[in-house]
């Protein structure tokens, strides 16, 4: 799904620690590195789920224009999310918000343009 330019991913992946229950969520990945995927664990008794992204470094691939998107999806409705990738952009990190009104959740995400380091 990620533009590759005929690079491969590098050794340097990392999972974030897993978020706290009932409470909005702000996970980025560092600078360069793009969201590979997520990972959640629910609990019945809460009612909501804990969080975990996972970070990785292609080779010659850095990340320019970031910006937010507004978010996804509203509270019990489902999410549904693509980023721009015709204009090159990746999913870097992503924020939640939890209502407790609700006992859901909504989502916006932080998305940047890839580009290779040896282009201008």
């Amino acid at each position: 799904p990620y533009p590759n330019f005929g690079k491969t991913l590098s050794g340097t992946f990392q999972w974030s620690e897993p978020t706290s229950y009932h409470s909005n969520v702000n996970e980025q990945c560092p600078v360069d590195y793009l969201m590979l995927g997520w990972k959640s664990q629910h609990r019945n008794d809460v009612e909501d789920r804990s969080f975990e992204i996972l970070c990785g470094k292609m080779d010659g691939v850095r990340t320019r224009n970031c910006k937010e998107t507004d978010f996804v999806n509203e509270y019990d409705r489902p999410m549904d999310y693509n980023a721009d990738r015709k204009n090159s952009y990746v999913i870097t990190g992503m924020y939640s918000e939890y209502s407790s009104i609700h006992r859901d959740r909504r989502f916006k995400f932080t998305v940047c343009q890839v580009y290779q380091e040896n282009c201008t």
